[in-house]
């Protein structure tokens, strides 16, 4: 298995499951290894389940044969995924780092832009301060 406890990784699903599940997820923390035991109590999992087999009929039937990942999501919500709905060639661990930007001559309203456009794009843990 491509994942560890308390890692952060960006992943793909299989092709045939992005229109149901999504595509690129980004900077997802492993929470949590699970059975089919475990997942069903912290994700309707058979239900997801159901909706993806037709599209992909190589996954198995039962439940029990998946192994399911709970992730933590940017914004602390979590997420669990069948690692077998995953394309692990596309699984890529995430380094984080910290980044601090100055925006010389900018004015008061470019402020309300950057932190529209930084929520936009998944961030949620940002600070802008006006010097």
């Amino acid at each position: 298995m491509n994942f560890e406890l308390k890692k952060s990784y960006d992943f793909n699903f299989k092709t045939e499951l992005v229109t149901l599940l999504g595509d690129k997820m980004k900077n997802m923390k492993v929470v949590g290894i699970l059975n089919a035991d475990q997942a069903v109590k912290v994700s309707d999992i058979a239900t997801i389940h159901t909706q993806v087999r037709p599209l992909d009929t190589t996954l198995p039937l039962n439940l029990n044969d998946l192994t399911f990942i709970m992730f933590e999501t940017l914004d602390k919500t979590t997420a669990v995924y069948a690692y077998e709905y995953i394309d692990v060639n596309s699984i890529t661990a995430v380094t984080t780092i910290n980044i601090r930007i100055d925006v010389n001559n900018a004015s008061t309203t470019d402020i309300t832009l950057l932190q529209q456009t930084l929520s936009e794009l998944g961030y949620v843990d940002f600070a802008i301060q006006q010097r």
